[in-house]
């Protein structure tokens, strides 16, 4: 079966089509460039969001970025036209970003997420899209390597992955016990090997998924997606889940409207601090910024800005970074060309918009990840048109 033959919850690959806003994300690439520290025509860092130079092969895609400082950036996507996609791993050394050899196990191999614990210990996860099956790559600090991953179904797909140590990584994403029926996938790395760690799905759960993952220790880690119950009266809702060190349990997240919610990326800043993003869909089926908070208690809806009156505005990933700040990336449409990427940031009190490129007019173009350092350096990667598209913020 091809991905196309049935509708996921998580983040999916573009597959000779634009995305459906229901998947939201694609994963991305890069023709061999270079780039600096400070995009051309940058003089100051003044927190504004630019394009970089990357490496670029043809229909591209990036979909996951993992930053540890100023030198030291990961990027992960796919790269090729339709039915030759192949996995993409580019690396940030503080003044290029370079293409490193990546794996690709079988036709047309996607990476949907990257999480880096250390200098040499780097993962990134992802799926085959003909025999759709999950994919776990690791950097050991010289080369990239496939690690053996369980399937518990002949489909199942992974895209997101986070971790607090070489003994503890953590993977989620979703598997089809059957054509018509998707569950949510958890699976950790205990320093030797993957497993499937059972997780719930809510109760008359068709469709169910979860997109990203975020911890901040080995007993507090946090999973966020989305889910549907067939004549519920709600085309989908949230569907937020938490490891508590001994088991996975669902805790209530709210949601905007019957026409469906949806959570596509989550950060911790803290125990009491947690953001979910990703979009909700009003009466006209358009699609409108969603944040949410965990206060430590319970999660609440946080007003959010969209980008425009008009159209559709969407959240793809969220990322904590320093002074109590948080940035959230994405994409708005007004019309079948009308795509522009989207960056909001959270200042401690409120999330406004923020400045970011958007080089293709008239072209299909969104952000799909976004890392910020503890030094105040940000990345934002995704694709517009046919090449992969990586932005560099500093000063934030």
């Amino acid at each position: 079966m091809s991905n196309g033959s049935r509708r996921k919850v998580g983040p999916a690959p573009r597959i000779g089509a634009l995305l459906a806003l229901v998947a939201a994300f694609a994963v991305a690439s890069g023709s061999p460039s270079s780039g600096s520290a400070r995009p051309a025509g940058r003089t100051v860092c003044d927190g504004s969001w630019s394009r970089i130079r990357n490496p670029q092969f043809g229909s591209d895609q990036l979909s996951g970025v993992a930053a540890s400082s100023s030198s030291d950036a990961w990027a992960v996507g796919s790269s090729g036209g339709s039915g030759h996609e192949h996995a993409v791993i580019q690396h940030w050394n503080g003044s290029a970003w370079s293409e490193t050899p990546a794996p690709s196990p079988a036709p047309r191999t996607a990476l949907a997420g990257v999480a880096e614990i250390g200098l040499a210990d780097v993962w990134a996860v992802g799926f085959t899209q003909d025999v759709e099956q999950p994919i776990a790559e690791h950097w050991d600090g010289t080369s990239w390597s496939v690690v053996p991953t369980p399937g518990p179904s002949k489909v199942t797909f992974l895209y997101g992955v986070t971790g607090t140590g070489p003994d503890d990584v953590w993977a989620v994403g979703q598997y089809y016990p059957d054509f018509s029926v998707s569950s949510v996938l958890t699976m950790h790395w205990d320093g030797s090997t993957w497993s499937v760690v059972p997780a719930p799905n809510p109760n008359g759960a068709q469709a169910a998924g979860l997109s990203s993952v975020a911890a901040l220790s080995p007993s507090d880690v946090w999973a966020v997606g989305s889910f549907t119950v067939p004549e519920s009266g709600t085309a989908a809702s949230t569907l937020t889940e938490h490891w508590d060190g001994s088991a996975w349990a669902i805790v209530p997240s709210p949601n905007v409207d019957v026409y469906g919610s949806f959570l596509r990326g989550v950060a911790a800043a803290g125990t009491g601090d947690v953001w979910a993003v990703g979009y909700y869909e009003n009466a006209g089926l358009r699609g409108k910024t969603l944040v949410e908070r965990w206060d430590g208690e319970a999660w609440a809806v946080v007003d959010s800005p969209n980008k425009g009156a008009t159209g559709t505005s969407i959240l793809s990933a969220v990322t904590t970074g320093p002074g109590g700040q948080s940035w959230a990336a994405g994409y708005h449409v007004t019309s079948y060309s009308g795509y522009s990427t989207l960056v909001e940031r959270f200042d401690g009190s409120a999330w406004v918009l923020q400045h970011s490129a958007s080089p293709g007019a008239g072209e299909f173009q969104l952000l799909s990840g976004i890392a910020v350092t503890s030094d105040g350096y940000g990345w934002a990667v995704g694709q517009v048109g046919e090449q992969s598209l990586i932005e560099q913020a500093c000063g934030l």
